[in-house]
């Protein structure tokens, strides 16, 4: 047997065994009941893609894929095919561009679409005039959401070659609903989150100058209040990396942040401050979903209490989330890889400021996939925790490259990858998945 076909048998088999028990947890844990012929079928489609590791490069396929996806959506939009989404704020959205409001929680994202709709797009704009059964505001979000996942993702494959802490993220299976019209903020960022992520974690800290760590940490708030975390661990993280140049770090995050505010933000950032405080949803505000209806730690909280993120019914909520949103196989593939790394290099791991950035970012997002309050419950805001789903797989895949002993590896870890999405996502694309109430 050739080299090509051994490698094409395992990676089938691992994609195989992959799907086969993504679809026994979606019906024995997570409560799926109908939808299966499709995931079956689309298992057996997406098949080719484990094949055609074993005979070309990933940094060929991966973005050849990633395209077939982004045009089928694209045909899609045209045709008119893509439907509303029953997950998410993507209304919200659409309200917010028919009247130019800059949404304090979403701000460079919004500052950029808002205009594009309102002159572009809407009104006397080309679009509405050559086209106007596509000028709506939905339309003009799908369309941006998709261009934005689809750009996103090509740039991401073409700036970290081959790398697994990208790739593993794109086979997170919200990012492939993200990547087909779906309307909301998410499709916006998160491949400015997974790309500021890369960039962090691509090479040691005090090899990267200290203004480009502050000026990365001051404008991700500003592209979604949601990175705050992110961007204060890289400030902590980079001033460790660069002891002599911490106030260069923090000052320059400071200054990027109230520029990029001063920018986007016309009423100036004293009243995005202010505006931004009435935006949080704290305490039982916008709480639609009746069975988290007081249970929030306090009347300006925007968590859980603690006995209620640790009931059982709650942790049932967040295998859900997970296991529908995120996958179930980052946990184990990271375990796999941190297993492998022997006493020597843990020593010098542990001195990198990059290994306590990873430590202080999944422990931010453990925490917040648990006691972050879901307004919609945990099947219509499903989408909320992306973040978290995708830091998984990222450290997983940097693992991974850490210690693989070879890209037969890597590319069995794909396979394994797009096996779970394989099986995951039909019920997300089709609206099957279980609604948890």
């Amino acid at each position: 047997m050739s080299q090509v076909a051994e490698r094409a048998t395992r990676y089938l088999a691992v994609y195989a065994v992959a799907g086969v028990v993504t679809m026994a947890l979606l019906h024995g844990v997570a409560g799926a009941r109908a939808g299966w012929p499709v995931a079956m079928a689309t298992l057996v489609v997406a098949s080719v893609l484990p094949l055609a590791l074993a005979r070309w490069p990933r940094t060929t396929v991966l973005p050849l894929s990633f395209l077939v996806v982004g045009a089928g959506a694209l045909v899609a939009w045209f045709a008119g095919a893509i439907p509303v989404f029953p997950y998410g704020d993507g209304e919200m959205m659409a309200r917010y561009l028919e009247e130019a409001v800059r949404f304090p929680r979403w701000l460079l994202g919004m500052a950029i679409a808002v205009p594009l709709y309102q002159h572009v797009w809407h009104g006397a704009g080309p679009v509405a005039s050559a086209a106007p059964q596509l000028a709506g505001a939905m339309s003009f979000a799908s369309l941006a959401c998709l261009l934005s996942m689809a750009v996103g993702t090509q740039v991401l494959l073409w700036q970290f070659p081959g790398r697994l802490a990208v790739v593993l993220p794109l086979f997170v299976p919200l990012w492939v609903l993200f990547s087909v019209g779906y309307v909301e903020y998410y499709p916006l960022v998160m491949p400015v989150w997974v790309g500021a992520l890369a960039w962090a974690f691509e090479r040691p800290l005090h090899q990267r100058p200290a203004w480009a760590v502050g000026l990365v940490a001051g404008v991700l708030p500003a592209v979604y209040l949601g990175m705050a975390g992110l961007a204060a661990a890289l400030v902590v993280a980079g001033m460790c990396a660069r002891p002599r140049h911490a106030l260069v770090v923090a000052g320059t995050a400071l200054a990027a942040c109230v520029a990029v505010v001063w920018v986007a933000y016309p009423a100036g950032p004293l009243a995005f401050l202010a505006d931004l405080g009435g935006q949080l949803n704290l305490g039982d505000t916008n709480t639609l979903f009746d069975r988290y209806i007081g249970q929030s730690a306090g009347p300006r909280s925007i968590f859980f209490t603690a006995a209620y993120a640790w009931s059982p019914v709650h942790l049932g909520d967040v295998l859900y989330m997970t296991v529908w949103g995120g996958g179930w196989l980052f946990l184990p593939l990271a375990v796999a890889a941190l297993v492998r790394v022997n006493s020597e290099r843990w020593r010098a791991a542990i001195r990198e400021p990059r290994a306590w950035l990873a430590v202080g970012l999944l422990a931010w997002q453990g925490f917040y996939l648990l006691f972050m309050i879901p307004k919609l419950g945990p099947t219509a805001d499903l989408d909320l925790f992306a973040s978290s789903f995708t830091l998984l797989a990222l450290v997983a895949g940097a693992l991974i490259d850490f210690t693989a002993p070879s890209d037969d590896w890597r590319d069995a870890a794909i396979a394994a990858a797009a096996g779970v999405c394989a099986a995951t996502t039909p019920y997300l694309l089709t609206f099957t998945l279980p609604v948890r109430t």
